[in-house]
């Protein structure tokens, strides 16, 4: 992992640690979507983001998360996966997501 791969996946760490604090008792389930990207097609592939998602992806279930894995996913698939997320979360959920892939900047709005 490069110094930026490990700090992101330790901030990462870190937030679900003070989310799991945060939680109140009558949480009923943890949820977290984990989502990496290494293939585009305009921009620079990755060659990191995958393995961080996976990474992060084994931490959160060792925390107890259900967790959803998107890779390398175009853009619908990228929707779905993030309708599913929301359909899987309810009330007095936790829920976490992760990125790991590119992010960019047009016209002061920001995507990933």
């Amino acid at each position: 992992m490069n110094r930026f791969s490990l700090r992101s996946a330790l901030v990462g760490l870190l937030a679900v640690i003070m989310i799991g604090m945060a939680a109140p008792a009558y949480a009923q389930k943890r949820v977290a979507l984990v989502v990496g990207n290494n293939d585009y097609r305009s921009v620079p592939k990755l060659l990191k983001a995958v393995n961080d998602a996976r990474t992060m992806g084994d931490t959160l279930k060792q925390l107890g998360f259900q967790v959803m894995v998107a890779e390398n996913q175009n853009r619908q698939q990228f929707s779905q996966s993030l309708l599913a997320f929301d359909n899987a979360v309810g009330p007095g959920d936790t829920a976490f997501f992760f990125y790991a892939g590119h992010g960019f900047e047009i016209a002061g709005q920001n995507y990933l």
